[in-house]
């Protein structure tokens, strides 16, 4: 049920950083969708903010919307609903994303009888309805459920541009093969590619797929080295289908922990991440050891540095790369999760037991790299949290506002004795310069007190502008937040 609020300003909030200042608005109330295990999708788009919840439900992905108009009133609150037809003629939604000033569904449609697996992108209003009308975008042979291949799609940063990639389905001992579509804001196809992956197979791969502004399309492909371990390819697809390899590689027994990504002003991909020492007999937690840098330099070169952490740290999972100017920030955090094997008498239950884990959220790290990949500087903020199932609360928001890096995350109040609350968790802001100058944290507590048993989720997030705009949250509702450093 939409228990719209009217708008109210809440003026000032001040911190311990007495030289800066926050002007915080709340908006309207939503349904609050908590998923289990679920991903979130933020997106701006004809002025509107778009927040998506997606779930693998009802063996398919599920999405629920919370839409906000640029005042912040709410316009919808729904799981997006379309006809999925019967087995083996078959219609799911496999993304969400947004292109110009409209936000598409990417519909998967599995046709035994006609052979295909084919891709198109509805229209998803305002208001959560998905329309019946739809534009194709690619397709692949389909002859087996289980062999079906694999859909992509992947938006440019400034929203221009949108990639699609077919992974086709696996034929052993046969190189992998895509199919790669690109599209302009309107949807108008400007370039379509096969092409061949020389001595890779498909089967067990993990890729995501990244767009850079001009349309130059990166695959980012997963695969473990013969002891387990995590190993990257990039594969480059240029605008006139020729393709370019490379190989992301730390030296043993240094390796890869974890990983993010993302474009630059230059079209250039940038990966990085945290390591770790591989020993014979490894005791007590994962001790990241350092941290990688890697990008194709002038989409042409190789460029890839390492740079060892200032002392270990265990756990630490890189989060979001972020990219200001001749800067470009890496944040991550002390995160483990860990599966609670069911009990004993769960057994021969395994179909109807729900899986649960246990999560851990500790200090909030955030790397400077120059433009060469060399380590500039290296920072932290104590935090600590422990979660059963939902932890999303606990994940930081990061964003490049007037020149600096903005680390918004969530604090124990008890730590900020001279001020009163009424939760036990509070949003706190610090900002980084490109030199690693951090600020003293503002801390959003005395002029904004979240309304009881709310908490803001920094993660569920979007830049507007200078403008930072969240999700707040408690069991059964969202409101919507908006933040701007003065």
């Amino acid at each position: 049920m939409n228990i719209s609020k009217g708008i109210i300003a809440l003026g000032l909030v001040l911190g311990f950083n007495t030289s800066a200042q926050v002007t915080t608005t709340l908006g309207g109330e939503s349904a609050n969708y908590q998923k289990k295990g679920a991903n979130y999708l933020n997106f701006n788009a004809g002025g509107n903010h778009y927040f998506f919840t997606s779930t693998f439900e009802q063996a398919m992905m599920q999405f629920y919307l919370e839409c906000f108009s640029a005042s912040g009133q709410v316009l919808a609150q729904n799981k997006l609903e379309i006809n999925v037809g019967v087995f083996n003629n078959s219609y799911s939604i496999s993304d969400v994303v947004a292109l110009g000033n409209n936000v598409y569904a990417t519909v998967e449609h599995l046709d035994k009888a006609a052979g295909k697996n084919s891709l198109s992108a509805r229209l998803i209003s305002s208001k959560g309805n998905v329309a019946t009308e739809e534009t194709a975008l690619l397709s692949m042979p389909f002859e087996k459920t289980m062999n079906s291949g694999i859909n992509h799609a992947a938006v440019s940063p400034n929203q221009s541009v949108l990639a699609v990639v077919g992974e086709m389905p696996f034929v052993k001992e046969e190189p992998a093969k895509v199919k790669v579509a690109l599209f302009d804001e309107n949807l108008k196809e400007t370039a379509s590619h096969d092409v061949s992956l020389p001595g890779v197979l498909t089967k067990n791969r993990n890729i995501d797929v990244y767009v850079a502004n001009d349309g130059t399309v990166y695959l980012l492909m997963r695969t473990t080295t013969k002891n387990g371990e995590i190993a990257l390819q990039v594969f480059q697809i240029n605008n006139d289908g020729s393709l370019k390899q490379y190989g992301i590689e730390t030296t043993a027994p240094t390796y890869i922990i974890s990983y993010t990504a993302t474009t630059n002003a230059s079209n250039e991909l940038i990966v990085a991440g945290t390591t770790y020492e591989r020993k014979t007999v490894t005791v007590g937690e994962k001790m990241a050891n350092g941290v990688f840098y890697f990008t194709n330099k002038g989409k042409a070169e190789n460029s890839f540095t390492y740079s060892e952490l200032d002392a270990p740290v265990e756990n630490l999972t890189a989060r979001k790369l972020l990219v200001n100017e001749t800067t470009i920030f890496l944040s991550a955090e002390i995160f483990k999760e860990e599966k609670i094997v069911p009990p004993a008498s769960a057994a021969g239950t395994a179909a109807s037991y729900e899986t649960n884990y246990n999560y851990t959220h500790k200090n909030e790290y955030v790397f400077g790299f120059d433009e060469t990949g060399a380590k500039k500087f290296e920072l932290n903020v104590a935090k600590e949290f422990t979660a059963r199932d939902f932890n999303r609360q606990y994940l930081s928001g990061a964003f490049v506002i007037n020149g600096k890096l903005t680390l918004v995350y969530n604090d124990a109040s008890r730590k900020y004795e001279q001020t009163t609350s009424n939760n036990s968790i509070v949003p706190v802001i610090v900002t980084i310069t490109n030199d690693g100058m951090m600020s003293s944290p503002i801390v959003m507590i005395d002029k904004l007190k979240l309304p009881y048993n709310f908490i803001l989720y920094p993660s569920v997030s979007m830049l507007n502008g200078d403008t930072m705009l969240f999700l707040m949250k408690n069991n059964d509702k969202s409101q919507f937040v908006s933040m701007k450093l003065n």
